[in-house]
């Protein structure tokens, strides 16, 4: 059995087939500003492009198991420049990777939020029930409602849905 072997290094994040497959997120300072599923047959994920342009200096990285919440690596990761990696907004807002693979803030920094979108996620299934359907949570929001009671922390919508009488 291959031990479970990763690490954050200038170019992405370096792992051994026994990580392949997991879902994994990435800690560089204080800020969690990715989460990735190692991909089998490939060593490196890469830094995705919208972090590269932050990413010089020295700073200190973790790499977490998603699900379990288990350490898998920490350390210092070094990249060519001077200083440390700037992850805020001009706000000082934490910033990561979205699914879109975009920079925005994120929850983490921004927990204030959460009972808005959670807010809003009620009043649209409020006026969905009151047309006589019946809506519910899918996607990431029913992962978080499952696996943390709470919307996830690098989710910045609410995934609903609901099944039609109709079809095309």
């Amino acid at each position: 059995v291959q031990p479970i072997s990763g690490k954050l290094t200038r170019h992405g994040i370096r792992y051994n087939a026994a990580l392949a497959g997991r879902t994994v997120d990435i800690t560089i300072g204080d800020h969690r500003v990715w989460s990735c599923t190692l991909q089998p047959g490939r060593r490196t994920m890469p830094w995705p492009q919208a972090l590269r342009d932050r990413l010089h200096g020295v700073a200190e990285g973790h790499v977490r198991d998603s699900v379990s919440h288990e350490t898998l690596w920490r350390g210092t990761v070094t990249w060519p420049g001077r200083g440390a990696p700037n992850l805020t907004d001009e706000r000082g807002r934490g910033l990561r990777v979205d699914k879109w693979e975009r920079l925005s803030p994120s929850f983490d920094s921004r927990a204030d939020i959460r009972p808005q979108v959670a807010a809003s996620a009620a009043v649209v299934l409020d006026a969905l029930r009151r047309y006589g359907l019946d809506g519910f949570i899918v996607g990431g929001t029913l992962l978080g409602a499952v696996r943390d009671a709470s919307i996830l922390p690098h989710d910045d919508d609410a995934d609903l849905a609901y099944l039609s009488r109709h079809s095309n």
